[in-house]
């Protein structure tokens, strides 16, 4: 999985639709890239077959509580689904101007489903339809690249056995050197879940970033999850679905988002 592709599918909730994010830690992630995707390959591995409730913290202001952002999420093979609540966004997150017509147009989950073969897919099913991203044929780009350097000089180091959400854990310092620069995450690998990493934490810029996998149940899942119902429509861009919100809202009397933003 493309490293790049792979953050995009954790922060689904932040990007979900091409709206920048007004939150100022998705906006600093952003720029970090190449190793908290490079720390992530650590943490998803294609090979998993899992299903599990996801918990993503960023960040927040000075004094206020990080900012968390739960998924379900589907492993098997390589391929992966994603599904958020927008109940679950905060708006610390998004801003309520954005969210409020969604989901006054019954907009009440988003999934992404990715393969490693075919376009990520985001799916709308309070709208029975769906988005296509082909996939890219040009070569890496330069952060694709960094984060593939950066992979080859990580550092994993075993520091002690700790326990998360009652799994004994092995916990692995990772460390990526560049020059004077030293970017460090933490991976706990569960002994009783044949090692699987269930929680990581990407220090990076001062900040931190924290991904865990809860309530987890191993084992491949149906098939049809990675799958679209044939009763679904195959939308031309993200735009055409929120024109739709956008019509709904002006319906509805309430103030809508603008497309152009």
């Amino acid at each position: 999985m493309h490293r790049q592709t792979l953050y995009w599918l954790i922060l689904l909730g932040a990007l979900l639709i091409n709206r920048p994010a007004s939150a100022q830690s998705v906006n600093a992630l952003s720029q970090q890239v190449p190793w908290v995707a490079a720390a992530l390959s650590e943490f998803l591995s294609d090979s998993r077959s899992l299903v599990a409730r996801m918990e993503v913290q960023l960040p927040a202001e000075p004094g206020e509580k990080p900012i968390a952002l739960p998924f379900t999420i589907a492993m098997d093979q390589g391929q992966m689904r994603l599904d958020l609540r927008l109940a679950d966004i905060g708006q610390d997150l998004l801003p309520s101007e954005f969210l409020a017509p969604l989901k006054q147009a019954g907009w009440d989950r988003v999934q992404m489903i990715y393969h490693p073969q075919a376009p990520t897919r985001i799916v709308i099913p309070a709208e029975k339809a769906y988005v296509e991203f082909p996939k890219s044929t040009d070569s890496p780009s330069k952060t694709e690249n960094e984060a593939m350097l950066k992979l080859g000089r990580m550092e994993k180091k075993l520091l002690n056995i700790e326990s998360v959400d009652g799994h004994p854990c092995r916990k692995y310092r990772l460390t990526s050197k560049e020059g004077a620069q030293v970017e460090e995450a933490y991976v706990w690998e569960a002994t009783d879940l044949n090692s699987l990493p269930i929680k990581l934490s990407v220090k990076t810029e001062g900040q931190l970033y924290t991904f865990q996998f809860r309530q987890v149940r191993m084992g491949r899942p149906d098939p049809r999850v990675f799958g679209i119902p044939t009763t679904y429509r195959k939308a031309s861009s993200a735009q055409e679905l929120l024109a739709g919100v956008l019509l709904k809202s002006i319906g509805s009397g309430q103030s809508p988002f603008s497309l152009a933003e």
